[in-house]
């Protein structure tokens, strides 16, 4: 008599092992989503002191908006509401932020750093194939030049590093 496996017991052979696929980072990680650094804008404020912006950029998708700081996020819904090609917020407000190599590897705090020339707009995304319509936001962050600022810029610049928004005076974050 022979004996039939039983579903418990035994452990049925894979037929085709599949190799293990790798994980698609969230947009968001521990309050970070990463940005596009382009370039830095070294400058001197109107007390002649050294100061360096952070020139970001990122494409806005829905998953996005509730990380973004309030009036970021209510300037994306105008363009979107009006379609509008782009729209900008004029005021600089001073803000608390990190920038990142990584999430959990907190690189640089700003404190009392100045957002500047924030602009959302949509443009013709090329290179892949098809052209079609995305949503950017630009801005730059404006701080006191210290040797760990320059530091950072000279390790990340032009790279994507991980930005996670702080409390702010003004209108700008929550």
């Amino acid at each position: 008599m022979s004996k039939q496996p039983t579903g418990n017991n035994e452990q049925q052979p894979k037929l085709v092992d599949t190799p293990p696929q790798p994980e698609v980072p969230r947009l968001v990680q521990l309050g970070f989503s990463i940005v596009n650094f382009t370039k830095p804008y070294l400058d001197r404020d109107k007390d002649d002191n050294p100061t360096i912006g952070f020139d970001l950029n990122l494409k806005l998708v829905p998953e996005l908006r509730e990380w973004l700081p309030k009036r970021i996020a209510e300037l994306w819904e105008g363009v979107e509401e009006y379609t509008m090609k782009n729209g900008s917020i004029d005021e600089g407000v001073i803000v608390n932020c990190k920038l990142a190599q990584a999430p959990d590897v907190s690189v640089l705090e700003l404190t009392g750093a100045e957002v500047v020339n924030t602009a959302i707009t949509i443009v013709e995304e090329k290179g892949t194939g098809e052209t079609r319509e995305v949503t950017r936001l630009k801005c730059r962050i404006v701080t006191s030049l210290t040797d760990d600022a320059w530091r950072f810029t000279r390790l990340m610049f032009d790279r994507p590093i991980w930005l996670k928004w702080g409390e702010a005076q003004g209108r700008l974050i929550h």
